[in-house]
């Protein structure tokens, strides 16, 4: 009996330190379990971090792109200038050479009519008294007057011509400031461009960073849950063998006791069972007057109003002020399905925009406003100016309108 009671001692203290564990593995399951809730809504955060970042990532590409059509607008602009500099310089040369011969015509002039006739004055006298008749007298005088017109055009064709010159090599020099202003545009627009990419790249490494990290630790945790899990499974079919032992033991005892006392009806009762574990407005006339009104105003490169633009900075600026959202560039501008294509230069109508090209590749744009005239965001030295379509490189480079306004 001894012998018993420290059998059935020894299975209860078993199974209480089984209990014991059990309960232990179920509070650290809970803690690993609050530890995965935890991450899980860290996750969650990273991912909607990821979501912002993804949307800046787009935002940084979308500007990419911008800047890039941008470059190209400007870096056509360049070819188109260097082409009227180039003009420029052969029609100086032009003039150039012209004065030089008109300058060797004056100086035989000059020199035939001190060696030749001495006195000028008295020579002209001394030819026409030597005529012969009236009529002669007539030619003669005729001829001296073709002589005297024919010097004065040769003196004052030379005038122009150095007139000529002067305007030319200011044009000229006016030229090569607004070439090296762009060549600025350029660069800056490029160091633009390596700007944004790099933040491309720097957003892209954060987000693997944040992402990686994270996961790795859900991973872990949940592991470490499955692990005790597992554990915990196993020490609850640990326990519940034992007990299952214990009942059966506590059956033989019973069924002996029974034998013993001669009587199936005494005991200390029949064994226990044990629970189981269970989501436009305005006119165009209203349009050409509004851009009007903003000449004077200054061209700064990359820029959209309301004191400063360049040229697709200005058309946009000024629809925008009567509702119409058209696109920043140039050569979206050219190509935006929300306007009618005007492709006669004849047909164009104030408030239409006008664009230019080179090569193919749309440069500049500017808002005709009627009569061969466009008013446009020029270049550094000139700002918002009126230009006339019909004129040098404007002629040469335009390809089609685009009506925005009925």
């Amino acid at each position: 009996m001894s012998l018993l009671l420290v059998a059935i001692f020894v299975l209860s203290t078993s199974t209480i330190g089984l209990a014991d564990q059990i309960s232990d593995k179920k509070r650290e399951l809970e803690d690993v379990k609050k530890k995965i809730d935890e991450t899980k809504g860290e996750l969650s955060k990273v991912k909607s971090e990821q979501d912002r970042i993804v949307g800046q990532i787009a935002e940084v590409e979308l500007e990419l792109e911008e800047n890039k059509e941008q470059l190209e607008e400007v870096e056509t602009l360049l070819t188109v200038l260097r082409e009227d500099i180039d003009i420029t310089q052969s029609e100086l040369d032009e003039a150039t050479a012209k004065a030089e011969l008109h300058k060797d015509l004056m100086d035989q002039r000059i020199c035939a009519m001190y060696m030749g006739m001495g006195n000028s004055n008295a020579e002209i006298i001394s030819v026409m008294l030597d005529a012969k008749s009236i009529t002669d007298f007539l030619d003669r005088l005729t001829m001296v007057r073709e002589i005297m017109t024919l010097d004065k055009n040769v003196f004052d064709e030379m005038k122009a011509i150095e007139k000529e010159i002067e305007d030319k090599k200011e044009s000229l020099e006016e030229q090569r400031d607004i070439e090296e202003d762009t060549k600025k545009d350029i660069e800056t627009q490029k160091t633009l461009i390596e700007e944004k990419r790099r933040q491309k790249e720097s957003l892209l490494s954060k987000l693997k960073e944040q992402r990686h990290k994270v996961e790795q630790n859900l991973s872990e945790l949940e592991r470490n849950s499955e692990n005790i899990d597992a554990t915990i499974r196993r020490l609850v079919a640990e326990r519940a063998e034992r007990e299952r032992r214990e009942r059966e033991r506590r059956a033989r005892e019973q069924a002996a006791n029974n034998r013993d006392s001669g009587s199936s009806s005494r005991g200390g009762g029949s064994s226990q069972n044990t629970p189981t574990p269970p989501k436009a407005t305005g006119s165009a006339s209203s349009v050409v007057n509004y851009a009007m009104g903003l000449r004077g105003k200054r061209y700064v490169y990359g820029t959209a109003g309301p004191n400063t633009f360049d040229c697709s900075g200005f058309s946009s600026y000024v629809y925008r002020q009567f509702g119409v959202s058209i696109p920043r560039t140039s050569s979206a501008q050219s190509n935006w399905t929300g306007g009618t294509k005007i492709s006669s230069r004849s047909a164009l109508r104030g408030g239409d925009l006008v664009f230019f090209a080179k090569g193919g590749r749309v440069y500049h744009v500017g808002i005709y406003i009627g009569g061969g005239q466009f008013v446009h965001a020029s270049n550094s030295k000139t700002g918002v100016i009126v230009s006339n379509i019909n004129s040098g490189s404007y002629s040469r480079n335009f390809v089609w309108g685009r009506r925005i306004l009925k």
